[in-house]
């Protein structure tokens, strides 16, 4: 598979995952819960943005591609810290 399929659908794991999360956040539902996945999708996005891990000659992360990733960084590290706010 071509790594930028891969990390294509890397980025559709995570976003289903934070929307999921943002969902259950909306609802009330399990809020460490919704933390933890929070999290996780951080960790996912900055192993995309990683170009060590797994990396062959002429791999890398297009300029277009690290900024939309970092949009959803940022995206996902407020709601993170707007949940932490409300849970204490």
């Amino acid at each position: 598979m071509p790594p930028s399929l891969v990390r294509r659908r890397f980025a559709d794991l995570v976003h289903h995952q934070s929307r999921a999360a943002a969902v259950n956040e909306l609802r009330g539902e399990n809020p460490t819960d919704c933390e933890t996945a929070y999290e996780t999708a951080l960790w996912m996005l900055y192993a995309l943005l990683d170009e060590t891990i797994g990396a062959q000659p002429g791999d890398s992360v297009e300029d277009e591609d690290r900024a939309t990733v970092n949009k959803f960084v940022a995206s996902i590290t407020g709601r993170l810290q707007s949940l932490r706010r409300k849970i204490g």
